[in-house]
């Protein structure tokens, strides 16, 4: 026969704990989507001269995505923690620039340095 498991007493205050966690968590990664995406806005502006329009619609679409994906999805989150030293890094476009053609030519166009260029 099962044994069946009785009412768990769980502390006074722990609901409201984990509740205060998911709130900071979620305000916290919309804070850090759209500072990156503001970010990368103005590396584009700035750095690499492109037009102001198109700055501003690239940045208002990925701060959309961004904001909204950090704020309630953790796969977002650890995603995008783990593509941020490959997206400011200039290393990995020099190691692939040597493939032939083919598939990894094609990877190495991608995650070559300008890869978060050639999205817009």
């Amino acid at each position: 026969m099962p044994k069946v498991m009785k009412d768990v007493v769980h502390p006074l205050g722990a609901g409201e704990l984990s509740m205060a966690r998911a709130v900071v968590r979620s305000t916290g990664g919309f804070t850090l989507g759209l500072s990156l995406a503001t970010a990368y806005g103005l590396l584009e502006l700035l750095v690499e001269g492109r037009s102001p329009w198109g700055c501003l619609v690239g940045t208002l679409t990925l701060a959309a995505f961004l904001s909204l994906g950090m704020a309630f999805s953790r796969q977002v989150r650890v995603t995008v923690f783990l593509l941020l030293p490959q997206a400011f890094s200039s290393e990995l476009g020099t190691q692939w620039s040597g493939v032939g053609r083919g598939a990894g030519a094609e990877a190495g166009r991608v995650l070559g340095r300008g890869w978060l260029r050639e999205i817009f």
